[in-house]
């Protein structure tokens, strides 16, 4: 808990000895109202810095007030470079708040901060304004509260703070409130005027989650924090985690990417991480909204030399791309800066899925083909009729029109690849529980969709790259048309139906389903009903719960791409589940009434019943651990026979079984460890199609292994490779009962280097 300025607690007490004290009837009452608190404790809160400047901000253990942990600035160029806030969610234009924050500094001069207000205008095209509020004298070393009292202006919104000095002084700050003295009547009335406490969350909490998007605007909305809070356990970032808002090009060099959250973002991943809201992360890498900057020779801020003004009418050929080399550098980067930036700036915040690869494939020709090489058009769809082109795509396979002459062989193999590059890095830098996902539109397209799943699926899932299948599902509410409700389904099953023996089946996410009922500008009327509306919107819904009744791929998530008809990227198509004012629309009565009310659950907490063939488990089955269960260690170690080639095992104990268990290997792969699958499995899941394997160790010097599991049919190897001074890793193999069956009954595992620390982990 954070230690309390004698001035700060007093100034609390009193607050709640006024908010609980009794009056008698008919006197009015006042009380100060704590309206932010942040105390930084374990996220940053919603702060930032000054987007696209060398200025970082850090969480410091031990350097907050009292010892706590504390929000240091460094690397300011000047005043203008600050610290930053956008709390427009809690505060309102017209009304009157006290702002209260601590600062300190180690200059050896005394320095000038200041607090700035900035709003914007309702109504008047969001005109910003500001004022200095506060400003203070603080002395080297000793903490300082900056305060002061502002009526912000009415009609305004997304009051922002703003924190600066009058130099380029690294500063910290600490212990921001907000407060606001407020008249209480003298007989308390509970608000009650809630919706109802049930959510499509809830009604498919054993099934799979279903999400919504936020934006920079949205999020400041209490309706429809209230709103998403209620009906969903997702949240996707519509554009404030894409590559160009958070690439910070000022702190970046030529292969050296750094990731910044912009106010937008930070406010999202606060929420989210404030509510337990997991978030889908959306996207790393993507041919549309990356600036132009990170695909040419020279990245770091004022060295580049091409101009892009024009950049879509030159010649491709004549664009100074960066090579292969330095971009397989700066996409390796920007993906640990940003897997980093959560981990560091908000740690709680699971990060269930990503969208590592977004919209690379295109019908072209009548056929699924990858994008032609170049700058992408406006937008991410194209530019005036052309479709739009891919810079990936330039700088890894050609610059030429003439698909013919683009090296696409090794699509996912090659290793020149980008597809495989940014899978490969995401795999390594985002956390262990995160699916990584290729995303697309028309995925319903049959051309595209063959495409899709035979050149980038089901080669990057035959590696361990991939974990599921994003369809967006922008689709219009008519059953026939290009975007048919048979068309959709079929995608359904196809993108389900993706397997590779030794990993399971592939999951599959809707990311982006909006259901367009085609609003006509001229005439003002809908070319399709809402109740044509929510019969697709059902038989999305009732086919993911049937696709996963089937035991094999298994839709994990459906996630809406609108919170509400008036906050639609498609206008007026009136695409939502909600209307305008959060109401259910008929839409939303067709999902909700699927799921019978029986099979209900709690949302926040779900539960889903996943196929255990499921790479990754979904954390439907019980999870078996060798270190706890005194028959596994037996297996290993009762009897000679049991160790393959006469090596041993050697254990740790603990007044239990072995904590960690280690082989030496002088060569090959048929020196390890056997465990006997039939009497392990028998006791673990009998009934179950397969189970999920996931071992963790270390080797003994940094490198590569080849490990080979035997005893299954086909037998599965794969080359592990380690770096760092731990020499650390993980890695999970699917095994079917079908494999099983077709083996020896054992299982052995083999290694072409020692491996120490060996432990693992059964999925049921």
């Amino acid at each position: 808990m954070k230690k309390q300025s004698k001035k700060r607690f007093v100034s609390l007490f009193l607050a709640f000895v006024v908010m609980f004290s009794v009056f008698p009837t008919g006197i009015p009452v006042f009380a100060t109202e704590i309206i932010v608190s942040n105390t930084f404790e374990v996220h940053y809160e919603g702060w930032t810095t000054d987007f696209g400047s060398l200025t970082t901000l850090t969480s410091r253990e031990g350097e907050g007030m009292g010892g706590s942990r504390g929000m240091k600035v460094t690397n300011r160029q000047g005043p203008e470079n600050f610290a930053i806030s956008d709390k427009g969610f809690y505060l309102w234009g017209g009304e009157t708040y006290r702002y209260s924050i601590f600062v300190r500094h180690e200059e050896p001069q005394a320095e000038m901060f200041t607090m700035t207000l900035q709003w914007m205008y309702y109504e008047e095209d969001d005109r910003a304004e500001s004022t200095v509020i506060a400003e203070q004298v603080v002395r080297p070393g000793e903490w300082t509260e900056i305060t002061a009292r502002y009526t912000t202006p009415d009609r305004t919104h997304n009051t922002t703070i703003i924190l600066a000095t009058d130099s380029a002084a690294d500063f910290w700050f600490d212990e921001f409130t907000v407060t606001q003295r407020t008249l209480q009547s003298s007989a308390t009335e509970a608000f009650a005027n809630t919706p109802a406490n049930v959510g499509l969350k809830d009604i498919y909490a054993n099934h799979f989650r279903v999400g919504n998007i936020l934006n920079g605007n949205t999020v400041n909305n209490a309706a429809i924090r209230a709103l998403l809070m209620l009906e969903y356990n997702s949240i996707t970032a519509e554009n404030e985690h894409k590559p160009d808002q958070t690439m910070n090009r000022a702190q970046s060099s030529d292969r050296n990417i750094v990731a910044q959250f912009n106010t937008g973002a930070a406010r999202i991943n606060a929420f989210a991480a404030e509510n337990g809201i997991p978030i889908r992360e959306h996207a790393i890498s993507w041919h549309g909204q990356t600036p132009d900057w990170f695909y040419l020779r020279a990245t770091g801020s004022g060295q580049g030399q091409f101009d892009t003004t024009n950049r879509r009418q030159t010649s491709v050929a004549d664009i100074p791309w960066a090579s292969r080399e330095v971009m397989n550098q700066r996409l390796e980067s920007y993906i640990r800066s940003k897997f980093a930036l959560y981990a560091s700036q908000y740690p709680t915040l699971q990060i269930y899925a990503v969208d590592v690869v977004n919209e690379y494939v295109l019908v072209r020709n009548n056929s699924g083909q990858p994008r032609l090489p170049g700058f992408d058009g406006e937008g991410a769809g194209g530019h005036g009729a052309a479709p739009g082109r891919s810079a990936w795509t330039a700088i890894y396979h050609g610059t030429s029109d003439n698909v013919s002459a683009i090296n696409w062989s090794g699509t996912v193999e090659n290793t020149n690849n980008w597809l495989w590059r940014a899978f490969h890095y995401t795999r390594m830098y985002a956390p262990a529980d995160t699916k990584l996902f290729y995303n697309d539109y028309n995925e319903f397209d049959p051309t595209k969709r063959t495409y899709i799943i035979n050149s980038i699926l089901r080669p990057l899932f035959e590696r361990g790259l991939v974990d599921g299948m994003g369809m967006q599902g922008h689709l219009d509410a008519d059953q026939g048309g290009w975007s048919s409700w048979p068309r959709f389904r079929d995608a359904m099953d196809a993108y389900s139906d993706i397997s590779v023996p030794g990993r399971g089946y592939l999951e599959v996410q809707i990311t982006e389903l909006d259901i367009s009922r085609g609003h006509n500008s001229n005439t003002g009327q809908f070319a399709f009903t809402e109740a044509q509306q929510a019969t697709k919107y059902a038989q999305i819904f009732n086919h993911a719960i049937t696709v996963n009744a089937r035991g094999r791929g298994q839709f994990t998530a459906i996630c809406i791409w609108t919170i509400n008809d008036a906050h639609s990227w498609i206008g007026a198509n009136q695409p939502a589940i909600h209307r305008a004012d959060n109401t259910r629309k008929p839409a939303y009565h067709s999902v909700a009434a699927i799921v019978p009310p029986e099979q209900w659950g709690d949302g926040n907490n779900p539960e889903f019943r996943y196929n255990s063939m499921l790479r990754g488990g979904g954390g439907s089955g019980s999870i078996y651990n060798m270190q706890t269960d005194p028959q596994w260690s037996s297996i290993l170690s009762a009897t000679a026979h049991n160790i393959m080639h006469g090596t041993t095992a050697e254990g740790t104990r603990a007044d239990g079984p072995p904590r960690e268990l280690r082989f030496p290997v002088r060569s090959g792969t048929s020196q390890g460890l056997r465990i006997r699958a039939g009497e392990l499995l028998s006791r673990l899941v009998p009934a179950n199609a397969g189970v999920k394997i996931e071992y963790t160790g270390r080797l003994s010097v940094a490198g590569s292994s080849q490990i080979r599991i035997e005893g299954t049919t086909p037998a599965i190897s794969w080359t592990q490779a380690t770096t760092g001074a731990s020499n650390s890793f993980t890695h999970e193999v699917i095994i079917s009962r079908e494999q099983l069956q077709m083996g020896n009954g054992d299982i052995s595992l083999g290694a072409t280097r020692r491996m120490r620390g060996l432990q693992s982990r059964v999925f049921g």
